[in-house]
């Protein structure tokens, strides 16, 4: 199993009275006691975690083994982390001045201090998060809360100075400037006020900077600026600067996060907001060179400003030419040409159905359907059959198109061919009409 330095970890069988053995990875013993047995090792490192019935090593009965460490019940006992810096630090003077142990340092880390019996002192990170002081071998936690932490020695020795995000013992991210004071009780700033950009607001890129600024707080004496591009101002651009005001590097679209923590010799201001602001690409103009409020799609312009003889229309058309006018949109134009029309003059009424021409032969066919003909008397161009010259049902001569299939009995304009289905029946004959009293 992996565990951390520092970190008390306990070790329980489920079974009352077994002996448990902690080893290193190659089988040294580093401790042994018995159920429930907690173990703080000395190194990161992996290391075996032996479960016996008796101290002789009995190996009988079925066990359910557990580790547990601090944090996992939620809140208390961070004792767990990197340590960074490696030395030991002690205060130069015990003055009420705030002195930093180190200018940048991560949630989840600690370093040693050296302390004398009986002072008071105020641990507190410019970021704020959750302070422990444990002994030097981190076995026994002695203070904790939020920073500033406030604690008076019990005995002049060394001790870990943690600190985390939370109380349940969060870590990575950036604390600031991790410090330690003794003497007069830690008086820090206010944070800053009146963001310029307002948070939340939005506005045009109009160059690739932004100023960012805020109000004075009294007791400052300098301000750490923090900015990113997205959600959150993790990252220190300006170190304990003295001005109000800071140009952050925004040259794309999008959201940027920034934050101001005030500054004194005793400590940095806690708790401040972090603010937001987007910036939005700039619009594109077209020309408009007629001045009709349609711009050329050719000539265009990116600015937050609207130019002057610039509109965002970009359909401008050439006005000298006079086409029909396509009144509803469908790309066909009627009536007396206009300008910005289109060429087609073959627009139809579409609110009136009619049969659909689809051969172009002036007959139509099938259900009716907008700007088609009112004939639908259409019949298959492609198939040639026998000319219904008289309407009569039956073709004759040459096959043709649309014409009919029966071509044995076309009747001429002469009636009374006997035999025939032309024969007009007894009492007419051909060429005349003639009446049989």
């Amino acid at each position: 199993m992996a565990l951390t330095n520092g970190v008390p970890y306990t070790f329980t069988s489920s079974v009352s009275g077994d002996k448990v053995t902690i080893a290193n990875s190659s089988g040294t013993i580093q401790r042994y006691g018995t159920t429930p047995f907690t173990y703080v090792p000395a190194t990161t490192a992996t290391y075996r975690f032996y479960t016996h019935s008796t101290s002789a090593c009995g190996t009988t009965g079925t066990r359910t083994r557990s580790i547990t460490c601090p944090g996992q019940g939620g809140g208390g006992n961070c004792l767990s982390g990197t340590q960074y810096p490696t030395n030991t630090y002690t205060l130069t003077a015990c003055d009420g001045v705030a002195q930093t142990i180190v200018s940048g340092t991560n949630y989840g880390e600690f370093c040693n201090v050296a302390l004398v019996s009986g002072t008071a002192y105020t641990f507190s990170c410019a970021n704020g998060g959750y302070v422990t002081i444990s002994n030097n071998t981190a076995t026994t936690e002695l203070a904790a809360g939020t920073s500033p932490l406030v604690w008076a020695a019990t005995a002049s020795a060394t001790y870990r100075y943690y600190i985390h995000s939370n109380s349940s013992c969060g870590s990575g991210g950036s604390t600031g400037s991790k410090r330690i004071q003794c003497g007069t009780a830690v008086v820090l700033p206010g944070c800053a006020t009146d963001p310029s950009p307002a948070s939340s607001s939005s506005a045009c890129i109009s160059s690739a900077t932004t100023t960012l600024s805020w109000s004075s707080v009294a007791t400052a004496t300098g301000y750490d600026v923090y900015f990113n591009a997205g959600g959150s101002a993790t990252t220190l651009v300006s170190n304990n600067q003295v001005g109000l005001s800071y140009n952050a590097s925004t040259p794309t679209a999008g959201t940027y996060s920034w934050r101001i923590v005030p500054a004194t010799a005793s400590g940095d201001a806690t708790g401040c907001t972090t603010w937001d602001f987007v910036r939005t690409a700039a619009p594109i103009w077209y020309a408009d060179q007629d001045g009709d409020g349609f711009g050329n799609p050719s000539i265009s312009q990116s600015t937050c400003t609207q130019p002057g003889n610039y509109v965002a229309n970009n359909t401008d058309c050439d006005d000298t030419q006079d086409l029909y006018a396509d009144n509803d949109g469908d790309g066909f134009g009627a009536g007396a040409p206009v300008a910005c029309g289109v060429a087609d003059n073959s627009d139809c009424n579409d609110a009136q159905l009619q049969y659909a021409d689809n051969d172009g032969d002036g007959f139509g066919a099938g259900a009716p359907i907008a700007c088609g003909v009112s004939d639908n008397t259409d019949c298959n161009d492609t198939q040639n059959l026998y000319a219904d010259t008289d309407g009569d049902g039956y073709g004759a001569g040459a096959p043709v198109a649309c014409g009919v299939a029966d071509n044995t009995d076309d009747c001429p304009t002469t009636f009374g061919i006997i035999g025939s289905a032309c024969d007009a029946g007894p009492g007419f004959r051909s060429g005349s009409i003639e009446c049989k009293l």
